[in-house]
C-alpha cells in the first residue's frame, strides 16, 4: 500500500467523523486503516481543553459617523449635494419626536417622496441637548436622533430608496441636518 497523502488523511478523517455513529454490519479493515493513519490522527482533547480554545466574538466599536451610503454618484451631482446647491424637494423636521415617532416619520417621508418622484430631502434631526444641566454637567450630550437617523437610512427598508446622504450646510442646519438624495423611481 502506498504512503497516504494529506488528501487521503482528510478523506479518512471526514469519513470516520461521518460514520462514527453507525454500527457496521460486517467487520472491516478499520484497524488496518487506523494503524496506517495513526501518526497523523489528531489527539482527542478533554472538555477543558476544548472550552479554553473556544473563539469568542470580537465586537468592534461602531463607526463614529456614518456620512454616506456606499453608492456612486456622478462627481457633479455629488459636489452639488455636498455644497447644498441641490434643489431641496421636501423638508422633514424631527424636533420634539422620540425615536419611535421619528423613525416612523422618516420612513413615511421617504416613501412619500419616492412616490412623488422627489429626489432631495432635508431631514432636520437637531444637534441634541447642548445645554449643561446640573445632572449631566460632566457628560457630553449628543442628540439621539442625530446619531440614529444615519443608521436608519443605511439599513432596509430605507436604504433601498436612499442613494446618498451627507451633513447639511450651515444655512440648512449644519450638523443638525442631513441632505438625503433618493434614487430615481423606475
Amino acid at each position: 500500500m502506498d504512503k497516504p497523502t494529506n488528501t487521503d488523511l482528510a478523506d479518512f478523517l471526514l469519513w470516520k467523523e461521518f460514520t462514527k455513529d453507525i454500527d457496521p454490519m460486517r467487520q472491516t479493515d478499520w484497524a488496518q486503516e487506523e494503524e496506517m493513519f495513526s501518526d497523523n490522527l489528531p489527539q482527542e482533547k478533554s472538555f477543558k481543553d476544548r472550552a479554553s480554545e473556544t473563539v469568542r466574538p470580537v465586537f468592534k466599536e461602531p463607526e463614529k459617523t456614518v456620512s454616506a451610503i456606499h453608492f456612486q454618484l456622478d462627481r457633479r451631482t455629488d459636489e452639488k449635494l455636498r455644497k447644498g446647491k441641490m434643489p431641496i424637494d421636501g423638508t422633514l423636521d424631527l424636533h420634539g419626536l422620540n425615536q419611535t415617532q421619528a423613525h416612523k416619520a422618516l420612513e413615511n417621508a421617504i416613501l412619500r417622496a419616492v412616490n412623488q418622484e422627489k429626489r432631495c430631502l432635508l431631514v432636520i434631526t437637531g444637534k441634541g441637548n447642548t445645554g449643561k444641566t446640573s445632572e449631566n454637567w460632566l457628560s457630553p450630550s449628543k442628540g439621539v436622533l442625530k446619531l440614529r437617523v444615519p443608521e436608519w437610512l443605511s439599513v432596509p427598508p430605507m436604504s433601498y430608496h436612499v442613494l446618498k446622504f451627507v451633513t447639511a450646510r450651515p444655512n440648512h442646519g449644519g450638523s443638525g441636518a442631513l441632505y438625503v438624495y433618493l434614487r430615481r423611481n423606475r
